[in-house]
């Protein structure tokens, strides 16, 4: 699946959560994590340049980020350790 950016055309612009404007990027995968009895419904995004400075909730410098979190994440992915330059982030769905 895929998903995209409001924007004006121009993709080297970023929105208020760092991620380029009209810009297409790819769903990796949508899951759900629970923690202390709060769900929280997430997606997996890849950008297909390999490129990321997401900077909201679940980011990887979120310090909510725990063994159990992490756990619950799709593919082994430890979030923690992404490099910007995978292009792979969590968002959580009440932010798009």
């Amino acid at each position: 699946m895929g998903a995209g950016t409001l924007g004006n055309g121009d993709d080297t612009e970023k929105n208020i959560c760092g991620i380029a404007k009209s810009h297409a990027y790819t769903i990796l995968g949508a899951f759900t994590m629970v923690s202390n009895g709060q769900v929280h419904k997430c997606l997996m995004i890849r950008n297909p340049w390999g490129l990321t400075t997401y900077n909201q909730e679940w980011s990887k410098d979120d310090n909510r980020w725990n063994e159990n979190l992490i756990s619950q994440v799709p593919f082994n992915v430890d979030v923690r350790i992404l490099q910007d330059s995978e292009g792979v982030f969590i968002i959580p769905i009440e932010n798009l």
